[in-house]
């Protein structure tokens, strides 16, 4: 189920969002450890709500699963308006509560030059671009980018712990001269297993 970010998010997130510890973020135990106890659920990749007047439009992305770990994506980024540079970023990660209520887990992670960010020799982000057509790099042109088949799994959620909070949002954001442009929102819950052996017991 899962732009960072820009779909390219799961790379932004990756690169950027590194823990100091290998098992810890902001002081909390992995949740996914290395045994993977724990089930992702991909819920939603696709405009920010209340953003959808922004120049760069992206609609509900079609998520398939493929096992309790990977997921393949489809979906567009629509360009109102043509950018050559002048881009930047930020992405952060925030908890939200069982009535959708979301308040910031993370420091937001800025990306100073996006442009030379996309155009970073960087193996998981080369094999994102892949699968956009056309090529998703800077200047952008207007239109649409389609990205087709792209296979995430749930490396960026080992971090994300079930008893901290089963639900959670990933926010990308795109700016042109300090302006926003993009708001990209993807949302996920995490369970484990003892949590999921109860749900399914009852269905």
């Amino acid at each position: 189920m899962k732009y960072q970010q820009l779909v390219i998010i799961f790379a932004v997130i990756s690169a950027l969002m590194q823990p100091t510890e290998p098992a810890r973020l902001n002081g909390i135990q992995a949740g996914l450890g290395e045994e993977r106890r724990s089930s992702l659920f991909v819920n939603r990749i696709g405009q920010c709500e209340g953003f959808q007047h922004l120049p760069v439009f992206i609609p509900d992305s079609k998520i398939a699963q493929l096992n309790g770990t990977h997921y393949v994506t489809s979906g567009i980024l629509v360009f109102h308006r043509a950018y050559e540079g002048n881009l930047s970023g930020s992405v952060w990660i925030e908890k939200c509560n069982t009535t959708k209520h979301c308040k910031p887990f993370t420091r937001t992670i800025p990306i100073p030059d996006a442009c030379a960010y996309l155009e970073a020799v960087d193996p998981e982000l080369v094999a994102i671009q892949n699968h956009f057509k056309p090529p998703f790099h800077c200047p952008f042109r207007t239109g649409v980018f389609r990205f087709n088949d792209l296979l995430t799994d749930n490396t960026l959620y080992l971090y994300l712990s079930p008893h901290v909070s089963n639900d959670w949002r990933v926010i990308i954001t795109g700016s042109y001269n300090d302006k926003m442009i993009l708001c990209l929102s993807m949302e996920v819950s995490i369970y484990d297993w003892e949590e999921m052996l109860v749900k399914t017991m009852y269905q």
